[in-house]
């Protein structure tokens, strides 16, 4: 064993704790090696501290001098005959960074090569990308915010890529923004959340029915069987009730449209279990009046909470049309034009903004028209292309606003040969996005992530995870 210890590059990294045992130098880690194998020391070098070079150097017990020809003194090597075995020093060799191991290994082959390009292509064609999540440990005021997100944008050198900024309705980061003195897009759907939050105060009683009803059946097994059971005889559709979350946009209206869908089984459950929590006739009036109301908004809001769809024109509410990005994005989405203005005059100040502002661009050479093909299909805007044709005279020059999946950028990406300055103006419009889901969606995806079973996850790790997963499919 000792030979083996000699010869072996492997223990400039171990320490020997006695015969059968060694400790990592790096990690602190004792690992057991047996018969002077060490196969298991090479998998935990490898596994645990790939960035750490075996170095081939074999130790020596010839003595060695220094540059004035005295002998240099000499490490203890540790035998097998002593009663006390004592560890020998490591060479402590720092441990590379992940630049130096990337750029020292060797190359990758033409596979993996392949494979990376492909991960790398769908991450930055991503219709949304996230750059960073970290904990923030530092008090929340604007101040600290602000600091937070200039660390980010200069991190990843995009200073002079943000157009604006969409973000909640908290004082604190509206402050912070105005700070950064970024552009800011108040989330469109928190909007409509806090206006259905407000408007449920109104039948609250009989919301608080509703919820006592849902956590009845959800906290008593014996409860829900019965519930089910009922179904099956009455021949309706096995469906459970769905509860309420605060945190949850239009979960309240999920709750009321579920426990309508299955009101006869619901009934008859109570009254066989618990009478005390029966619904009045009133109650379900108040219920089904207020279900096809609260349905608006939870429609509103799935549309307007996509990420891979313009959303920034569809947003229709309040004072939008003094707003310029959102009223450039209308005018320049070419479902809407000037006809999703309803003041003409708003529609024709945005008009003379865009063209005094492509106006002061390069002007470069337009080629040719290139013909586009049109292809037409069923949706729930044509009702409004049939309103917008008879309003317009036919026009030979001026194409179709019905597109394939009806996604106005598939409109621009096959005129921006026809429109270079117009092409290029509008991307940065309508890439913008009206709500702050996406970043709702990571809370949840991290909130996922650290569970119960993963508590000690790092919060660099976590973060590592969430980035990964977040920018790539």
């Amino acid at each position: 064993m000792n030979s083996q210890r000699k010869r072996s590059a492997i223990w400039n990294h171990f320490d020997v704790l006695d015969q059968k045992k060694s400790k990592c130098s790096y990690c602190g880690q004792v690992l057991f090696v047996s018969n002077g194998n060490v196969g298991n020391l090479n998998r935990h070098l490898k596994t645990k501290h790939p960035t750490v070079p075996l170095i081939a150097e074999r130790q020596t017990t010839e003595p060695q001098t220094n540059a004035d020809g005295t002998e240099a003194p000499q490490l203890p090597i540790p035998t097998t005959s002593t009663s006390a075995i004592q560890p020998a020093p490591a060479l402590q060799r720092p441990q590379l960074t992940m630049r130096d191991f990337t750029t020292n290994a060797k190359p990758l082959t033409p596979r993996r090569s392949e494979m990376l390009d492909e991960q790398l292509i769908k991450m930055i064609a991503k219709d949304s990308v996230l750059i960073t999540c970290i904990e923030y440990t530092d008090r929340h005021t604007s101040t600290n915010l602000c600091n937070f997100i200039k660390a980010a944008i200069l991190e990843w050198g995009i200073e002079d890529k943000i157009t604006a900024v969409a973000s909640d309705n908290a004082a604190n980061v509206t402050a912070a923004l105005r700070e950064g003195e970024w552009r800011h897009i108040p989330c469109f759907a928190h909007t409509l959340n806090l206006v259905v939050k407000e408007a449920l105060t109104h039948i609250s009683a009989t919301v608080v029915k509703v919820k006592d009803i849902v956590e009845y059946f959800k906290r008593s097994s014996h409860a829900q069987q019965q519930l089910l059971t009922l179904q099956k005889q009455m021949n309706i559709e096995p469906l459970k009730l769905k509860q309420d979350v605060a945190t949850r946009w239009n979960s309240t209206f999920l709750m009321l449209s579920r426990i309508v869908q299955i009101k006869n089984s619901v009934i008859a459950a109570i009254a066989l279990l618990r009478s005390d929590l029966t619904l009045t006739d009133h109650d379900w009036s108040i219920i089904e009046a207020a279900i096809p109301i609260l349905e608006i908004f939870y429609q509103v809001t799935e549309e307007i909470s996509t990420e891979k769809h313009v959303s920034l024109s569809k947003r229709r509410f309040g004072n939008v049309e003094n707003i310029f990005l959102c009223s450039e994005a209308t005018i320049l989405d070419p479902r809407f034009k000037n006809k999703g203005f309803r003041n003409p005059r708003n529609s024709e100040r945005v008009i003379n903004t865009l063209k005094s502002k492509i106006a002061t661009t390069n002007r470069q050479a337009v080629p040719a028209p290139v013909p586009t093909t049109s292809t037409t299909q069923s949706s729930i805007w044509d009702e409004f292309d049939q309103e917008i044709s008879q309003m317009t005279p036919e026009n030979a020059v001026a194409a179709g606003i019905v597109e394939i999946d009806r996604n106005p950028l598939i409109w621009w990406h096959g005129r921006k040969l026809v429109y270079p300055l117009l092409y290029k103006y509008a991307i940065k419009r309508l890439h913008l996005i009206a709500t702050s889901v996406p970043c709702e969606r990571i809370f949840s995806k991290a909130g996922y992530t650290l569970n119960e079973r993963r508590t000690r996850l790092q919060t660099k790790k976590l973060s590592q995870l969430l980035f990964i997963n977040s920018n790539t499919d």
